[in-house]
């Protein structure tokens, strides 16, 4: 059986592998599976995103269906997947939740789990700081993507199917991340809470008022998604794809109605999870205040 990806348009990868786990669902007899990238997609067009799909993409498909997976693509991808990446290892080793990349811009793949949470997230910071941003207040950032790994655990239901991919883009001067889950998608958890919206893009834009909660977890009830945008105001460009809907936010609070400029959008396709990815500007990073004066 084969799954083809045949351009490197953001909509396209969301639209194009949410139909293929669909299809991969009514699939009865095990056989082996071949994941082909065009040539025309390239290493260059790889972002976040695409890295933390095909993760769950290909996790979805090797443990929770015993398929056999092998990747057809260019010279240039294969190694980028396989030796930079290193892609294989998270799936040929069941412990195995993060490699460390050779490329120094990137933080490779991190299987999500709450109890290193707090430790990952640390150790972004750390090395951020020591690579790129010396002297620089990385405190928002950090907290930002706590608030989103836990949110994936304590809500996603995913099985652990949930990946985090972050890149330091140098030309534009922005930090990239994406994080993904095949679990059961905010709209669904929510609903399954209690709530009641007309449809899965109302369900996203509430997901992200303060208050809003499935119950499901004790931690950060009612705030997490509206933590990460809080956080980030006005500092970031961020997306979420979820069931039906897709939100898309730049932070920025609308003084009339006090909530934050969002504008939803009704998909046509259905993405069994949940797609976040952030865009942020690292010149909103401050500098790191230093005391004058302290006492013992």
């Amino acid at each position: 059986m084969e799954f083809r990806l045949d351009s490197s348009d953001k909509n396209y990868w969301i639209k194009t592998i949410s139909k293929y786990c669909l299809e991969i669902n009514k699939v009865f007899i095990i056989k082996d599976i071949e994941i082909i990238i065009d040539s025309n997609v390239s290493v260059k067009d790889l972002e976040p995103f695409h890295i933390t799909l095909l993760a769950c993409f290909i996790h979805l498909l090797e443990k929770n269906k015993g398929y056999i997976i092998s990747i057809k693509a260019s010279d240039d991808m294969s190694c980028f997947l396989k030796d930079k990446i290193k892609l294989d290892i998270y799936f040929s080793n069941p412990q195995r939740k993060h490699q460390k990349s050779t490329l120094e811009h990137i933080l490779n793949l991190w299987q999500v789990e709450s109890a290193k949470t707090v430790e990952y997230t640390r150790s972004i910071e750390s090395y951020f700081q020591k690579h790129f941003f010396v002297g620089k207040d990385l405190t928002a950032f950090v907290s930002s993507l706590e608030e989103i790994y836990f949110n994936v655990c304590d809500h996603s239901k995913s099985r652990k199917n949930a990946y985090s991919y972050i890149h330091y883009k140098e030309d534009g001067k922005y930090i990239q991340v994406a994080v993904c889950d095949f679990g059961i998608g905010i709209p669904t958890s929510l609903r399954n809470g209690g709530l009641v919206y007309s449809n899965d893009k109302e369900y996203l834009e509430n997901s992200i008022t303060r208050g809003v909660t499935c119950q499901s977890s004790t931690h950060n009830k009612g705030f997490g998604l509206d933590n990460i945008i809080s956080i980030l105001q006005g500092k970031a460009y961020i997306r979420i794809v979820s069931n039906k809907a897709l939100l898309i936010s730049d932070g920025t609070l609308n003084e009339e109605t006090k909530k934050f400029n969002t504008k939803t959008f009704d998909l046509d396709f259905y993405f069994s999870g949940t797609l976040i990815y952030i865009d942020i500007p690292i010149e909103t990073f401050e500098d790191i205040e230093i005391e004058d004066s302290f006492e013992f």
